[in-house]
């Protein structure tokens, strides 16, 4: 009878030892935000600025669905609860949500965006940049949860492919 009493006991104290490790570990996550900017600073910044159509700054309550239209007829639909802060917890403040929008070439030219893969000229209709941020701290799209996107200039051509550009130093 002691022995099972003892048995009981050690698997309680494992089974609230876990737990409890559990919860540590859970306090001490947090997410990498990685702040890109917008615009780069070159020495051609001052003539591009003159040049590049201004963005859109919107102010949203994230406990509740939201759908922006931005001023080159970008559509944006963001459910609830889509953001969190680098500690992984939902954003409850209100969110900036900062959008610019190049539709044509020459918007893509001034605002410095990428208009070529290696040596062949990208295709597309338009591209987006979004930045969110609540309080001053950037924030993250959280895991499983997506921004819907319409271009209103979207006319898809048969070979399209994904494009994806990645940051670097220049």
């Amino acid at each position: 009878m002691q022995f099972k009493s003892f048995l009981f006991l050690l698997a309680l104290v494992l089974v609230i030892s876990s737990c409890l490790q559990k919860e540590m570990v859970q306090e001490d996550q947090s997410i990498e935000i990685i702040e890109r900017p917008l615009l780069a600073d070159t020495p051609l910044a001052p003539l591009l600025d003159s040049l590049r159509s201004p963005s859109s700054t919107f102010f949203i309550y994230p406990l509740k669905d939201t759908a922006l239209l931005g001023t080159s007829g970008v559509k944006l639909f963001l459910p609830a609860n889509i953001f969190v802060n680098s500690k992984g917890e939902a954003v409850k403040a209100e969110v900036k949500l900062e959008l610019a929008e190049a539709m044509s070439f020459a918007e893509m030219i001034a605002t410095g965006l990428q208009t070529h893969a290696g040596d062949a000229i990208l295709q597309t209709d338009g591209m987006f940049y979004i930045n969110a941020s609540s309080n001053g701290e950037a924030l993250a799209i959280k895991e499983g949860k997506s921004i819907t996107v319409n271009l209103a200039n979207f006319s898809p051509f048969l070979d399209a492919q994904l494009f994806k550009g990645e940051y670097d130093e220049d």
